[in-house]
């Protein structure tokens, strides 16, 4: 199973499917960013490579 922390930035009240924000994979602490729904959705499917890593650093959080 895979586990993720998903944390949102910024929504839009008038278009739901506008929102920031990142997912971290708990696991590995890769964190990818997403700009709305679809791409949090391909995110969370593993189906996010194209969409920019940012990878942990330790000591940073």
């Amino acid at each position: 199973m895979d586990t993720y922390i998903v944390r949102i930035y910024r929504r839009d009240a008038r278009d739901p499917q506008q929102i920031v924000g990142r997912v971290e994979d708990a696991e590995s602490g890769d964190r990818r960013t997403f700009h709305n729904v679809s791409e949090l959705v391909r995110l969370l499917e593993g189906r996010g490579a194209e969409i920019s890593v940012t990878r942990k650093i330790a000591g940073s959080g």
